[in-house]
């Protein structure tokens, strides 16, 4: 059996947009993967907030940015003042989170890890879960800016 994750960013999408693109692409679990998961400037993708948009159109939200996020709260996780990913890949928390992530998978959930970029390539859903995700074999799908869905492919990483 062949498993598979979605991403997506908000970016200066409004809700409304957001979810629809959700639903168009039949997400049933948001799995919001920012470390702080708050917007100065989107308040409507604050985590209490969204969460309640979510669940009024029949969506899931988890919050995994403890464990998943790409702004480590630990100096130890970062070099040169930015976050190691080599480093966050060897926690605990975050085997964990990949481990919950492919729970949730082999149940049968269609999910979208979320983040606040809207284009992969610049973001750690892609340069680190993305990644990491792939080596277990899960096929990584992401859902671009107009709402279609982009395989990610090995040049993703650079």
């Amino acid at each position: 059996m062949t498993f598979c994750i979605y991403t997506v960013g908000y970016g200066n999408k409004s809700i409304s947009e957001f979810i629809q693109i959700l639903k168009d692409n039949q997400i049933q679990v948001v799995v919001d993967v920012r470390s702080v998961p708050f917007s100065r400037y989107k308040s409507v993708f604050n985590r209490n907030v969204l969460e309640k948009h979510l669940a009024d159109s029949g969506i899931g939200y988890m919050f995994k940015g403890s464990e998943l996020g790409g702004l480590p709260k630990y100096p130890n996780l970062q070099t040169d003042n930015l976050p190691d990913y080599e480093k966050t890949r060897k926690t605990l928390p975050y085997q964990q989170g990949l481990s919950d992530l492919e729970c949730g998978i082999e149940l049968g959930y269609r999910i979208a890890i979320l983040c606040t970029c809207l284009h992969h390539k610049d973001c750690h859903r892609n340069k680190l879960i993305g990644m990491d995700l792939a080596r277990r074999g899960i096929n990584v799908y992401h859902i671009n800016k107009v709402g279609t869905i982009e395989a990610q492919t090995p040049l993703d990483f650079l």
